[in-house]
């Protein structure tokens, strides 16, 4: 879950649309064959690569030799339509070797099929700068954020909630997504004590990880979630959302 005022929505419709392009982590995609489609700059420099080098190559080509067994493994059961954990790899890259990162993916489905793999791609060093140059188009990340089977949620720097996906719409009990925009992202936790220190590490590192949360969904029931929340930034390097 990377968790209005009309003003929240207004800054973040004129400047992130999703935000691939501005995302901290590598974001990536990938057709039935494991090879890439989609990349956003952060994910380019992670690899050291070029849109054009990178478009048509199979994932497991990018991580260090005794890592591509595990990555097959993951990718075999995703286009089986099969939730897979996070895994750990040396990412190869063009300019600095191998690099330790983490591999979170899941299914792409389409009209009931697996039409492929999205994923995200953590580098486990200190984080650094990105390219401008960006595999695909924010069109393309929008179809693939309504199409992904995680629930996705952006709030504004307010903290309402500004854009969410259908499948956090199912997961917290809404009809359509449009019905959770405006609500308080702190609703959505069973405990909002337990946003206090997500908003810490959000502060600290840019990003949290919450392996083990509970969820609170429309009709008061709750649920229990892994969640990754990551902040959002313009260009100045503010907090957006």
């Amino acid at each position: 879950m990377t968790t209005h005022t009309s003003h929240d929505a207004a800054v973040l419709g004129q400047t992130i649309p999703f935000a691939p392009e501005q995302a901290r982590d590598g974001i990536f995609a990938l057709d039935r064959r494991g090879r890439f489609f989609y990349a956003n700059p952060r994910f380019l420099e992670q690899v050291g690569r070029q849109a054009s080098q990178l478009h048509g190559c199979p994932l497991e080509e990018l991580v260090s030799a005794r890592h591509q067994d595990k990555v097959r493994a993951m990718l075999k059961q995703l286009l089986r339509g099969i939730d897979y954990p996070p895994i750990e790899v040396d990412l190869a890259t063009t300019t600095e070797g191998s690099v330790p990162a983490e591999i979170h993916a899941w299914s792409i489905r389409e009209g009931g099929r697996i039409a492929g793999v999205q994923g995200t791609c953590r580098d486990l060093r200190p984080r650094h700068g990105v390219h401008e140059e960006s595999l695909g188009t924010t069109e393309l990340y929008n179809r693939l954020f309504d199409l992904t089977p995680e629930a996705i949620i952006i709030t504004g720097a307010g903290g309402r909630v500004v854009k969410a996906n259908q499948a956090a719409a199912r997961m917290f009990g809404f009809e359509t997504p449009e019905a959770i925009l405006g609500r308080k992202g702190v609703t959505l936790y069973a405990d909002p004590t337990e946003r206090e220190t997500i908003m810490a590490q959000l502060r600290e590192h840019g990003f949290a990880i919450q392996p083990y949360g509970r969820f609170r969904r429309k009709d008061g029931s709750l649920g229990h979630c892994s969640a990754r929340i990551q902040a959002l930034y313009d260009q100045a390097g503010q907090v957006l959302g």
